[in-house]
């Protein structure tokens, strides 16, 4: 099989287990932080939890960057550097400034490891090497398309690294 193929087959399946990840936390509640409990398997601190699931995105995405055949050009530094500052807020800022004493189990981190890979292989791979390359005329760039500025925003909303200060959310209430 080649890897073309493979990548489509693999980006049907993710959407089909998105679809069934998502009716089934309907029904289950993932046991991570305070949703924590036992049956789950051994347990680690929410740190080393956070560490340990986002670090290889954040290294992969890099890989792919690196071996990938389109990355030339603004664009594609680009997308790595908003991967990189998702993935390296989460597995390096944001656990050292978790408060709490929650843990996290095991098998909650294997399977977020494994999501973020895939996650990471479909990205990079489609970016950097299988997609059909970059378009500048939805970029900032020639700002004739409302959605690359829309999806830029919306990291303000959800990212908090010292570039963007933004409260702590689970700072202690003053």
């Amino acid at each position: 099989m080649i890897e073309p193929d493979f990548f489509e087959i693999l980006l049907i399946c993710w959407f089909g287990l998105a679809a069934i990840i998502f009716i089934t936390l309907f029904f289950i509640t993932a046991p991570y932080g305070r949703y924590t409990r036992t049956g789950w398997g051994p347990v680690l601190s929410s740190r080393t939890g956070w560490i340990l699931m986002e670090m290889p995105a954040a290294a992969a995405f890099a890989l792919f960057f690196f071996l990938g055949e389109r990355t030339t050009g603004w664009l594609p530094v680009f997308f790595l550097i908003l991967w990189e500052i998702h993935y390296v807020h989460r597995s390096v800022i944001y656990p050292f400034r978790i408060r709490s004493e929650h843990k996290i189990t095991q098998a909650t981190v294997i399977l977020g490891v494994i999501f973020n890979l895939g996650n990471t292989y479909l990205n990079g791979r489609y970016l950097f090497t299988l997609g059909p390359g970059f378009e500048h005329s939805w970029t900032l760039a020639e700002k004739k398309n409302p959605w690359f500025l829309l999806g830029f925003s919306g990291m303000r909303r959800t990212e908090s690294p010292p570039i963007w200060p933004i409260p702590a959310r689970n700072a202690p209430h003053e």
